[in-house]
């Protein structure tokens, strides 16, 4: 499956419309039910909307999240408008605790990006790497 459902990537339909597999219960009236468990701690918390969790003996703890801020809208002119989207997409890999390293990365990535636009979004030396305190 892919790791982000949208409209263009409809993954239920796709899902609902395969073939039984062996072993599935016989088509009719029967009801199943069964729950769904989402491991991302994060999910609904700091506008985080996905997207991937997992966590194997050689690869740790891993977490990709996705969270945005409400875009920036301004009128350039009477019937234009300037939208900019504002998303973060933050990966953790091999993390003993990822949920806490991936809070703690979105609110420094909200902050550097905050920085950067009070300071007129500067262009000067896009090749310095920004490193954490």
């Amino acid at each position: 499956l892919p790791a982000v459902a949208s409209p263009a990537t409809p993954v239920v339909p796709g899902v609902a419309g395969t073939s039984p597999v062996p072993g599935a219960p016989p088509a009719g009236p029967r009801r199943l039910e069964f729950l769904l468990r989402n491991t991302n701690e994060l999910l609904g918390r700091m506008d985080v909307d996905g997207v991937k969790t997992g966590q194997t003996a050689r690869a740790g703890g891993c977490v990709i999240l996705s969270v945005a801020r409400p875009p920036l809208t301004r009128q350039i002119d009477k019937d234009k408008f300037e939208i900019k989207p504002r998303k973060l997409v933050v990966v953790i890999l091999g993390s003993p605790n990822r949920f806490a390293d991936g809070q703690a990365l979105i609110q420094r990535g909200w902050a550097l990006l905050d920085q950067w636009m009070a300071a007129g979004r500067p262009m000067d030396n896009v090749k310095k790497e920004i490193t954490s305190p």
